[in-house]
């Protein structure tokens, strides 16, 4: 350094000092405080340098040096706070923005380097040409501070996005964090091609899709359902970028694992990710076509609609034969008390004697009465068994009901869940079916067990008539004002539905709504309802009784004022009890705006009777 002023080689000293602290390393004169905190560096320079001197410095370059050694302690994971887990394949992309950043900034830093060994470098240009270089990197040691302390990594570039938006003005700031934004989110389109081009969830807890692995597909439990269940987003970890668009990426990675699960390979597309309208583009566009093929699958090979026909047909009993003559030939058997194995085992041969074989049809079992389970359910009580409730002893046509097990895809539609509702629905109408075979049973017989009492015969006549009544004008508005009439408006908007999750809604919808206005949602009629059913069981054997013991005793006089007086007492129990249910109708068709209710009181009561109470 001969022919310099003692000025001229504390610039040159200072400035070979600031090219290690871009560095990240200590100079002779400009250091590192070893006192610096871990998240703002510090820095000591030498007292015996010129005070303008460090006063230059102090305003222009060492802020730009911090900024840079901030960056470069992020990438490199020196920051103690942040631990091992949160370097995650976001904070990973993120870095590797960084390091594009930074390594432009080390070549642009370089090539002052190089013009300052040519002695073309004074502090005052060195000062100009590294703010012009480094102009951003404060900037950016900002968005890195505020990324370290996000928790999440759709925080991370939700943050960056809002970045980006603020520094809009700044068109060479702006520029550079949307690349730090790409490098950041790459990782969620790698992970979205592959859940949405063959329905695969990654690994990485960074993706936003969720698997419940102990939801099987083939679970008979009531209360899970594979499709709706099985895979799900986690809202907290849904990037905003694709935020509005989450709908249509959970339904197509599950149509294309529903693909691959029928053995069917999805054709892989190249996902637009130029722009977010692009990324949308391509979303809607994977959606249809994998929504088109599933469906097809559906319509064409499985013959979903003809199914969906079978099961509306044989559950809702529109052919009442088959039902008329299985309770014909096992009326004793549905009569007893549920039993065990051996009693279910004989039923289900009655069973198949009259389906003959039929594989479509097969019948099971429930574990309580369909009041049992109606109460138990609405009440919340899901979880504690029957015995426990103290619940009263039920017979086998309470029980009885029909079964039927969907294969895959058909279960998407007909799942273990939406085969419960049908078995409720069927279940009401078995009730009905078989107390009217038992009253017609007892027409059948004719009036020899009255003989003795022409009064007890027509008392007993007049009640078989209002319970027939009663069952068929329930019958007829169950079937065709509810059930038919709920079933052409399902058809409606099953084809108008724009794909597979809205057919799968409109049958929701049919028999929620099928379940609420056949009174199998309000508790109250359920209890009267079962009540009516009570009464119809104790007639049924009152009249086994009086048949047994005109009989078996040659005198019968001394049975018939007993007999009178408990047909009597039924049948005003019976009248008091659809009463109160008219009454409950009329009082819910008001409260909770289901008019249908009125209709159906009004034809219970078609001439006033029971209003004048």
């Amino acid at each position: 350094m001969e022919g310099m002023t003692v000025l001229q080689q504390q610039e040159t000293a200072v400035m070979e000092d600031l090219f290690y602290l871009f560095l990240g390393f200590n100079g002779k004169h400009v250091r590192t405080s070893t006192a610096e905190t871990a998240k703002r560096k510090t820095f000591v320079i030498d007292s015996g340098l010129d005070t303008a001197l460090v006063s230059k410095i102090q305003d222009s370059v060492l802020p730009l040096c911090q900024a840079v050694q901030s960056i470069q302690s992020y990438i490199d994971g020196g920051v103690e706070e942040r631990s091992e887990k949160r370097r995650t394949a976001i904070v990973r992309g993120f870095c590797s923005g960084l390091r594009t950043y930074t390594g432009n900034l080390y070549r642009d830093i370089a090539q002052i380097e190089e013009a300052f060994h040519r002695g073309e470098m004074t502090l005052q240009k060195f000062c100009v040409r590294a703010g012009r270089v480094a102009r951003t990197a404060p900037n950016i040691a900002e968005v890195v501070a505020v990324v370290d302390g996000c928790g999440r990594d759709s925080e991370i570039v939700a943050q960056l996005h809002q970045t980006q938006q603020r520094m809009a003005a700044d068109s060479e700031l702006a520029e550079q964090i949307l690349f730090l934004l790409d490098c950041a989110k790459r990782p969620y389109l790698e992970w979205l091609e592959g859940w949405l081009c063959f329905g695969r969830v990654s690994c990485d807890p960074g993706f936003f899709i969720r698997e419940k692995k102990d939801i099987k597909r083939d679970s008979s439990d009531y209360g899970k359902d594979w499709w709706t269940e099985h895979y799900a987003a986690d809202a907290a970890a849904v990037p905003f970028f694709l935020q509005k668009s989450i709908k249509k990426i959970v339904l197509t990675g599950k149509y294309c694992s529903a693909l691959r699960g029928c053995g069917i390979d999805p054709q892989r597309q190249t996902l637009y990710t130029e722009t977010q309208a692009g990324m949308e583009r391509g979303i809607l566009f994977l959606y249809r076509e994998t929504d088109t093929r599933l469906m097809g699958l559906l319509q064409i090979e499985k013959k979903m609609h003809a199914v969906l026909g079978t099961i509306k047909r044989n559950f809702f009993i529109e052919d009442p034969s088959l039902v008329s003559s299985f309770i014909d030939i096992a009326f004793a058997e549905l009569l007893k008390t549920r039993g065990g194995v051996v009693q279910e085992q004989r039923l289900r041969e009655c069973f198949d004697i009259v389906t003959d074989g039929d594989c479509f049809l097969r019948c099971s079992f429930a574990s309580e009465s369909l009041s049992q389970h109606l109460l138990r359910v609405l009440s919340g009580d899901g979880g504690r068994k029957t015995e426990e409730r103290g619940a009263r002893v039920f017979h086998s046509f309470e029980a009885f009901t029909l079964d039927f097990t969907a294969s895959f895809p058909l279960n998407i539609v007909l799942s273990q869940k939406t085969i419960s509702k049908y078995q409720l629905v069927f279940r009401q109408l078995f009730l009905l079916h078989f107390f009217k075979r038992a009253m017609a049973g007892m027409w059948a017989k004719g009036t020899k067990p009255f003989g003795l009492s022409p009064e007890l015969a027509k008392q007993s006549c007049l009640f078989k008539r209002k319970i027939l009544g009663f069952i068929d004008t329930l019958q007829f508005f169950l079937s065709l004002d509810v059930l038919e009439r709920r079933w052409k408006i399902f058809e409606g908007k099953a084809e108008q539905a724009e794909d597979i999750e809205g057919f799968v809604t409109a049958h929701d919808e049919y028999l929620d709504s099928s379940l609420r206005e056949c009174m199998l949602t309000n508790p109250k009629l359920i209890e009267i309802t079962a009540t009516m059913w009570g009464v119809c069981k104790e007639f049924c054997d009152e009249h086994s009784r009086i048949e047994t013991e005109c009989l078996c005793v040659a005198e019968g006089e001394g049975l018939v004022s007993s007999a009178l007086g408990r047909v009597d007492e039924l049948s005003r129990r019976f009248d008091k009890t659809l009463r109160v249910l008219i009454d409950g109708l009329h009082f819910y068709s008001t409260a909770d705006y289901d008019y249908h209710l009125g209709a159906l009181a009004a034809r219970l009561d078609f001439n006033g009777f029971y209003s004048r109470g």
